[in-house]
C-alpha cells in the first residue's frame, strides 16, 4: 500500500514538473504549427503508430502545417522538417546553432548507445571519431580500395539469388553485411547461410529502433526513473536496458576482438580497424582505443541499417 501511495505521489509530481515545463516561457519563440496536444500527455496520441512507417506518418503533417512542424510529449519536443531545403539550411548551413543530438534516457543513457558517435552529444568526442572515419573512408581514392571486396560479394550474392531465389531478403542482408564487415574488420562472412555478426548487426539495429522511438519509454519523459532499482514495479524497462546494452556490447567487441586476435597472429586483413590498431601500436591509449572501437561499430551498425530498412520493406510488400 504505501509503495502505492509513493508511486502515485511521485507520478503526479513528476507530471505536474513535465507541464510547468512546457508553460511559454518569456520572451521565447512560439513553436512550428502542431497538432494540439492534450493536457500533461501531449501529442502522445498523434506519434506514429508502432509498426508504421515513420516518415509516411510525419509527411502527413507537410500538407496540414506546412515544411516545418512540431509535437510534444511529456519531456520531448519534436520538430518535423518536410522540405529538403529548410533541412539542408538549419542543420547543414547553420549546424552550430540547430544540429545537435537529443537527449535519449532510455536509448542513449541506460542501453548505451550514446557511445556510437552518431548519438554523441559532447562534440569534441564526435570530432575525434568523424576524423578517424574520414581518414578512411572521406576520399574517392580511399573508396576505390574496396572495389575488390564490393565485386566478389556481389558475385556471391547473385549466385545464391539464383540458386534460391526465394530467400532474396536474407541474400540482401547477406552480401550487405559481408560487404561491411570486410571493409571495417576484415572479416569474412559464412559462404552460406546465416552469418553469427551479422545476426547480430540485425538484432541490434532492431533494439535502436525500438529504444529511440518518440513516446515509447516513460523514462525519457521523467529523467528521475532512470534512478528506480529493476524490483520497483513499472522499472522493467532497467532489465530491457540492461539487455540491450549487452547485444550493443557483443556488436562492438566481439570483431574488434577477432581483429586483435588476427593481428597478433599476423593473419589479419587490411581493414579499418587493423589499419588504426597498426598504425597506432604499441602506445595506443585507452581514449584512443575507445575511439577506434566505437567508430567501427558506428560504421558497421550504420551499415546494418541502411540494409535493414529496405529488406523490411521487402517484406510489408
Amino acid at each position: 500500500m504505501n509503495t502505492f501511495i509513493y508511486a502515485s505521489a511521485f507520478g503526479l509530481l513528476a507530471l505536474y514538473i513535465v507541464r510547468l515545463s512546457h508553460l511559454p516561457k518569456r520572451g521565447a519563440l512560439p513553436l512550428p504549427p502542431g497538432p494540439k496536444g492534450l493536457p500533461l500527455v501531449g501529442n502522445i496520441r498523434d506519434l506514429p503508430p508502432h509498426g508504421s512507417r515513420e516518415w509516411e506518418h510525419w509527411l502527413k503533417h507537410k500538407d496540414i502545417y506546412g515544411p516545418i512542424s512540431s509535437v510534444w510529449t511529456p519531456g520531448t519536443t519534436l520538430i518535423i522538417i518536410n522540405d529538403a531545403k529548410v533541412a539542408i539550411h538549419l542543420l547543414e548551413k547553420r549546424s552550430s546553432q540547430y544540429s545537435s543530438r537529443p537527449r535519449m534516457i532510455f536509448g542513449c543513457e541506460l542501453a548505451g548507445w550514446e557511445r556510437m558517435v552518431t548519438m554523441k552529444r559532447n562534440p569534441i568526442h564526435v570530432r575525434g571519431q568523424r576524423r578517424r572515419i574520414h581518414q578512411y573512408l572521406g576520399s574517392a581514392n580511399a573508396l576505390s580500395s574496396f572495389y575488390t571486396q564490393q565485386d566478389i560479394e556481389a558475385r556471391r550474392f547473385l549466385l545464391r539469388a539464383l540458386q534460391s531465389p526465394e530467400r532474396l531478403v536474407d541474400h540482401i542482408r547477406s552480401q550487405t553485411g559481408a560487404t561491411i564487415l570486410k571493409i571495417v574488420y576484415g572479416y569474412t562472412t559464412q559462404p552460406h547461410g546465416r552469418d553469427p555478426l551479422v545476426d547480430l548487426a540485425d538484432t541490434s539495429t532492431e533494439q535502436f529502433g525500438k529504444a529511440h522511438t518518440p513516446g515509447t519509454w516513460l523514462v525519457d519523459s521523467f529523467p528521475l526513473l532512470k534512478y528506480l532499482p529493476p524490483w520497483v514495479p513499472g522499472a522493467g524497462f532497467q532489465a530491457t536496458a540492461r539487455e540491450w546494452r549487452s547485444t550493443l556490447d557483443k556488436l562492438t567487441e566481439q570483431p574488434y576482438a577477432f581483429v586483435q586476435q588476427q593481428i597478433k597472429n599476423r593473419t589479419f586483413q587490411p581493414s579499418y580497424v587493423s589499419k588504426q590498431l597498426t598504425q597506432a601500436a604499441p602506445d595506443l591509449s585507452p581514449e584512443e582505443e575507445t575511439e577506434i572501437k566505437w567508430s567501427a561499430a558506428t560504421l558497421y551498425g550504420a551499415g546494418a541499417d541502411t540494409v535493414s530498412m529496405p529488406s523490411l520493406n521487402i517484406r510489408k510488400k
